[in-house]
C-alpha cells in the first residue's frame, strides 16, 4: 500500500492536472483540464463549465463504466475520453387505475404526462406496481404503456409490464426495458404519457395499484 501511495504521489505531484477529452452528446469533443485529486462533484462541475450546461443531470462514463463515486475516478488517465450524458429522469406515479370498459382502445391516464423541453434520446424505463391484474379468467389482454405524442398524434408506444397476469393477480410486478426507446425520434414539445388498454371481447377489466414509472435520463443535445 505504501509503494502504491508513493507511485500515485509521484504522478500526481509531478503532474497536478490532467487533460480529458469530453465526448458531448452532439458529437463535439471538448478538452477540459482537471486536478488529479479532483472529486466526482468537482469533475462534474468542471465538465458542466466546459460545456456551458447545468451540472444537475450530468452523467459521466469512462471506458464504458459510469462514474458514480469518487473511487471511480482513480482509473482516469491523462488524455482519456469521457462520454457525457445530459438529461433528466421523468417520474410518473398513480395510486390506482381501474377500468372495465372491455375494448382495445388505448386510453390515457389523466394527469400522467410530461412535456419534453429539448431534443432527447430516451434510454430506459423501469416500472413497478403493487397490483397488476385483470378479470382473473379468460384471455389476458390488459396492458400499461409509455406513449409519445407529437401535436396530439401518437408516435410511439411500448408495453411496460406485458399483459396482466390472471394467475398471480396480487404479485408485485416489475420490469426494466430499453428497446425500442433509443430509436424513438423525439423533438422539443413532444409529450410523454402513460396509457392503458383493457382489451376487447367482453368481460375484461384492468386494475393497477401503486404504479411507479421512471423514464431513465434521456441524452440531451448540448
Amino acid at each position: 500500500k505504501a509503494t502504491v501511495s508513493v507511485l500515485n504521489c509521484a504522478v500526481s505531484c509531478a503532474f497536478p492536472t490532467m487533460l480529458l477529452h469530453l465526448n458531448a452528446p452532439n458529437g463535439d469533443s471538448v478538452p477540459v483540464e482537471v486536478a488529479h485529486d479532483t472529486t466526482l462533484a468537482g469533475l462534474t462541475e468542471e465538465v458542466a463549465a466546459a460545456l456551458g450546461v447545468p451540472s444537475s443531470g450530468l452523467g459521466l462514463v469512462y471506458a464504458g463504466t459510469a462514474l458514480e463515486r469518487d473511487e471511480d475516478l482513480q482509473g482516469l488517465d491523462d488524455g482519456g475520453e469521457l462520454d457525457v450524458l445530459f438529461g433528466e429522469t421523468v417520474v410518473f406515479d398513480r395510486s390506482l387505475i381501474t377500468d372495465n370498459r372491455s375494448t382495445d382502445t388505448l386510453r390515457a391516464v389523466e394527469g400522467l404526462e410530461h412535456v419534453l423541453q429539448s431534443s432527447v434520446r430516451l434510454s430506459a424505463v423501469r416500472t413497478t406496481a403493487a397490483v397488476f391484474k385483470d378479470q382473473w379468467w379468460g384471455n389476458t389482454k390488459g396492458e400499461v404503456f409509455l406513449a409519445l405524442h407529437r401535436g396530439g398524434v401518437l408516435q410511439h408506444h411500448v408495453s411496460l409490464l406485458g399483459q396482466a397476469r390472471r394467475d398471480a393477480p396480487e404479485t408485485n410486478a416489475e420490469k426494466y426495458i430499453t428497446d425500442p426507446l433509443p430509436s424513438w425520434e423525439v423533438a422539443p414539445g413532444d409529450v410523454l404519457s402513460v396509457m392503458y388498454r383493457v382489451g376487447g371481447g367482453g368481460g375484461h377489466t384492468i386494475r393497477v395499484k401503486d404504479l411507479h414509472i421512471e423514464v431513465a435520463s434521456g441524452y440531451f443535445d448540448v
